[in-house]
C-alpha cells in the first residue's frame, strides 16, 4: 500500500502542456498541498489559477473577452457606455476594483456580480482543459489571497468537469493506453477518499473497476459507447481517484468496488449520508489531543497489520480533508485535516514493527489519563495549557459547551493559574445555570493575581451586576487603588451605591473567598450568546 507522505512542497516547477497535462498539473498542487499561483501561456494568452492548501480558488486570463467588464457585457447585464465609464473611474482611482465600482453605482447587484465572476472563473478554468500544448510555471506564494469569488469544488470535481466538457474523441482511448491494463481504485486515502459528485453512467463505470477487469474489458461493457466510456475512465484516473494496478500489487486493505465505500455522492439518487457524521467529527476533533492511536483509528492494541491498515483505510474514509465540499461538512474544514493528518501519522507508526514497539512502551510509561495529586507537575501543566489553548479555539468558533469542559479540566490539572479561572468565568456566566460558578472564578482569579487591575474590575463589575454589591465592593477598591482611572472610580461608587440602595444587602465576602470546586455544575447546554461587542471574549480572543 502506498502511504508515503507527499513530497516536500516545491519553491516552483514548470513544463509543457503536451508532456504533462493540466489534469496531472493540478493533482500534483493538490496532492502537495502548495500555495501560489499556476501560469499558464497558449499562444497569445496567459491565464493565472491561484491556488490556497493545493485547492483552486480562483483563475484570471489575459484575454479581453475573459475580463468580468467584458463577461458582464456579454452576458447583457451592462453597456458599452456602462463599461467605459467603469474602466475610466478604474483608471482614476488606481487599484479600485471594477466589480466594486459597478455595485456602487447600482449597475448591477452583488448578487448578480457574485454569481457572474463564478461563472467566469469557471469558464476559464474548465476551458483550459481544451489546452493539450502551451507551457505552464507554478511559483509557490506566502501572500493573502483575497479572491472576489472563490470556487468550492474539490480538485477531482474540478479535473472531472473539466474533463466532461471536453468533446468526445479516440483521443481518450489512445490515453489510456494498452487495453490490458488494470485500473484499480487508489491505494492512497488522499486520493481515494476525495469528495466528488458523479452522474449515474461515471459511477456505473466506477462501480466495476474491481482490480480484475482491464481496460478493454470495461470498455466493452459500454456497448457502442466505447468513447464515452474511455473518457469516463480518462477522467476518474485523471483526479486520483483510480490508478493503474501494478505487477504483483495487492488489493488495498478495504478493497470493495465502487462507489460504496467512498466519498462519491450519485446525481439523481438520494444521498447516504450520515446524519451523526458531522457530530463524530466535532467529538473526535475536540479528544484528538488525549487519544491514543489505537483509540483514533478504532482498534484494540494487539490488533495485527492486516487490521491496522483496515482501519486506518475506514477511518481515513470519514475524516478526508475534501468532505469539507459537502454541504453538512462545510464548517469542518480546520477538524477534518486535523484528524486526517494524525491519522496519518498513527498509521505510520503502528504499520512499522520498529515504530509501534517505541510508540508502546511511551504508552506503558505515560501517566494514566486522570491526573492524580502525585502525578508529575510538569506534565499537569503541559496537558493544562493544552486544553486551554484547544478551548479558545472552540470559544473562537462559538463552541462554549466543550469549551467549558476543556477549561475546567485545565482549572483541575492547575488550580492556581489565574487566567485559565478568568476565561472559565467568561464562559461559564454566558449561561443562567452557571453564574456562581462563573462568579467564583472571576473572584479566584482576582485573588490569585491581585495585580491584574482587569481582574479586580471584572469581578467587581460581574458582582454588581448580580447584585452582589457587597462582595463587589473589595474588588473595586483593589482596582482603584492598582490603577484610580476615573472608570474605576466610578466602578466602586457603583458598588457603594448599589449597597446603600439594597433593601437586604448580601452577606458580605471577603476578595479571597474559597472557590467552590467547578466540576459540581450542572451540564447544561451553554447558549451561544451572539455577537460579543465590547464584551471580555471579544477583547480577549479577537482575530487577527
Amino acid at each position: 500500500m502506498s502511504t508515503a507522505p507527499p513530497s516536500p512542497p516545491q519553491a516552483g516547477f514548470r513544463g509543457a502542456l503536451a508532456e504533462t497535462p493540466l489534469p496531472q498539473v493540478l493533482r500534483r498542487i493538490f496532492l502537495e498541498g502548495l500555495k501560489g499561483t499556476l501560469s499558464l501561456v497558449h499562444g497569445d494568452e496567459t491565464r493565472h489559477l491561484f491556488f490556497e492548501k493545493g485547492e483552486l480558488r480562483t483563475a484570471t486570463s489575459s484575454r479581453e473577452g475573459q475580463r468580468i467588464g467584458a463577461f458582464l457585457k456579454r452576458r447583457g447585464w451592462i453597456t458599452d457606455t456602462d463599461l467605459n465609464w467603469a474602466l475610466d473611474t478604474v483608471a482614476k482611482q488606481g487599484r479600485a476594483r471594477l466589480g466594486k465600482i459597478l455595485v456602487e453605482r447600482g449597475l448591477v447587484s452583488r448578487t448578480v456580480l457574485d454569481a457572474e465572476m463564478r461563472r467566469l472563473v469557471e469558464e476559464i478554468v474548465f476551458s483550459t482543459f481544451a489546452w493539450d500544448t502551451g507551457e505552464y510555471r507554478f511559483q509557490a506564494s506566502g501572500g493573502v489571497l483575497d479572491p472576489d469569488v472563490a470556487l468550492t469544488l474539490s480538485t477531482a470535481a474540478i479535473i472531472v468537469e473539466g474533463i466532461r466538457r471536453l468533446p468526445e474523441s479516440d483521443s481518450f482511448r489512445e490515453r489510456l493506453g494498452d487495453g490490458h491494463r488494470v485500473p484499480m481504485l487508489a491505494t492512497d486515502p488522499m486520493s481515494r477518499y476525495q469528495y466528488l459528485p458523479l452522474a449515474p453512467q461515471e459511477a456505473y463505470l466506477l462501480s466495476r473497476i474491481d482490480g480484475i477487469l482491464d481496460v478493454d474489458s470495461l470498455l466493452k461493457i459500454a456497448g457502442t459507447s466505447r468513447a464515452a466510456m474511455a473518457k469516463i475512465l480518462y477522467a476518474l484516473v485523471s483526479c486520483g481517484i483510480v490508478e493503474w494496478k501494478q505487477d504483483g500489487a495487492q488489493r488495498p486493505a478495504s478493497g470493495r468496488g465502487g462507489f460504496h465505500g467512498l466519498n462519491v455522492e450519485v446525481s439523481a439518487q438520494p444521498s447516504d449520508r450520515s446524519p451523526g457524521h458531522a457530530e463524530l467529527v466535532k467529538n473526535t476533533y475536540r479528544r484528538i489531543d488525549w487519544l491514543t492511536h489505537y483509540e483514533l483509528l478504532g482498534i484494540v492494541r494487539d490488533a495485527p497489520p492486516e487490521k491496522v491498515a483496515e482501519a486506518y483505510f475506514e477511518r481515513s474514509r470519514l475524516f478526508h480533508p475534501d468532505l469539507r465540499h459537502r454541504e453538512d461538512l462545510a464548517r469542518f474544514e480546520k477538524e477534518l485535516t486535523a484528524v486526517f493528518e494524525r491519522m496519518k501519522k498513527a498509521y505510520e507508526t503502528l504499520a512499522d514493527p520498529d515504530k509501534r514497539a517505541l510508540y508502546d512502551q511511551s504508552l506503558d510509561a505515560a501517566p494514566a489519563p486522570i491526573l492524580t495529586a502525585e502525578a508529575d507537575p510538569e506534565m499537569r501543566k503541559k496537558l493544562a495549557l493544552q486544553n486551554f489553548r484547544r478551548a479558545r479555539q472552540l470559544i473562537e468558533d462559538k463552541d462554549y459547551h466543550p469549551a467549558v469542559e476543556m477549561l475546567r479540566e485545565a482549572v483541575r490539572f492547575v488550580p492556581d493559574n489565574a487566567e485559565f479561572r478568568y476565561v472559565l468565568a467568561q464562559v461559564e456566566m454566558k449561561n443562567p445555570n452557571w453564574i456562581d460558578q462563573g462568579l467564583a472564578n472571576l473572584k479566584e482569579a482576582a485573588r490569585l493575581d491581585s495585580r491584574r487591575v482587569a481582574y479586580s474590575a471584572e469581578a467587581a463589575r460581574a458582582l454588581i451586576e448580580h447584585k452582589r454589591a457587597a462582595e463587589a465592593e473589595p474588588f473595586a477598591r483593589r482596582a482603584v487603588s492598582l490603577d484610580p482611572s476615573p472608570e474605576n472610580e466610578a466602578l466602586l461608587q457603583r458598588a457603594l451605591g448599589a449597597q446603600s440602595d439594597a433593601s437586604s444587602p448580601a452577606e458580605p465576602s471577603d476578595a479571597g473567598d474559597v472557590l467552590m470546586d467547578p466540576s459540581a455544575a450542572t451540564e447544561e447546554p451553554v447558549p451561544d450568546p451572539g455577537p460579543a461587542s465590547g464584551g471580555l471574549l471579544s477583547r480577549l480572543f479577537r482575530r487577527g
